[in-house]
This record gives C-alpha cells, structure tokens and sequence, in this order.
C-alpha cells in the first residue's frame, strides 16, 4: 500500500494524469449527481479546463490534485475497511462455519488423550522431480 506521504509531493506526470483523468470524471459525476444536460456541460467545460491545465502547466494542478486527496483518503480507508469486512463476513466466515459443521481439522489441532506424542515423522521425497509436482 502507497503511504499518503508520497502522495503530498506529486511529479508533473501524476499531475498530468490527473488533469486527464478530471476530463471524463466530472461529467460522470454530473451525470450521476443530476442527469441535467446544463450540469454535464458546466462540468463537462471545467473537466476540459483541467486538462488543458495539466497538459500546459500542470503544478498549476497542485491545489485541487492536493483537496481531492484530502477528502478522498480519508473515504478510501472507511471503504476498504468496509470491503475487508464484508469479504470476511462474506467469505471467510461461512468457509470456516461449513468446515466446522463437517469437523473438518486440516491442521489437526485436536487433542487426543490416547496418543503419546504428536510428532509426525516427515516423508521423504520419491525423486527430484516430486518437488516441481506441488499438487
């Protein structure tokens, strides 16, 4: 994961990419906030305007590249907090509910009184060839 520090002192290039990347953005945000044709064209302008702006002076760019980042960070972290919950909860949890229910112990974690110890002798090898054969 990028630290948020690199990200304070972008290169001309990120700028750039950035003015390009407000061209299709703004409009589809107005698009998605509205629908109203006259926003999409108001947005659709101040998109074009960055753009041009990155291509021909892109630190120029700096301030508004800067105030995204400020309220985007902070979005981005709740959301992939929430994404890993619900990935968790979504997958994860059920797997090990399912594997439970079966009394599946793949890493046999489970005590036996009757044993005396639990080493398990290691197998060796067949031949050189059994280490490209991982399946």
């Amino acid at each position: 994961m990028n630290s948020l520090k690199d990200h304070w002192r972008p290169t001309e290039r990120q700028l750039r990419q950035f003015g390009w990347l407000c061209l299709p953005f703004f409009p589809l945000l107005g698009w998605l906030w509205s629908g109203e044709a006259q926003i999409i064209a108001w947005l659709f302008g101040i998109g074009t305007g960055m753009a041009t702006t990155g291509f021909l002076l892109p630190r120029a760019l700096l301030p508004f590249y800067l105030g995204l980042l400020i309220v985007a960070y902070p979005l981005g972290l709740i959301v992939r907090e929430i994404f890993l919950l619900l990935i968790f909860f979504g997958v994860f949890l059920p797997i090990g509910m399912v594997f439970r229910l079966m009394r599946r112990d793949a890493l046999h974690r489970t005590f036996k009184k009757n044993r005396e110890s639990y080493w398990e002798i290691k197998k060796k090898p067949e031949d050189a060839a059994s280490y490209y054969r991982q399946w």
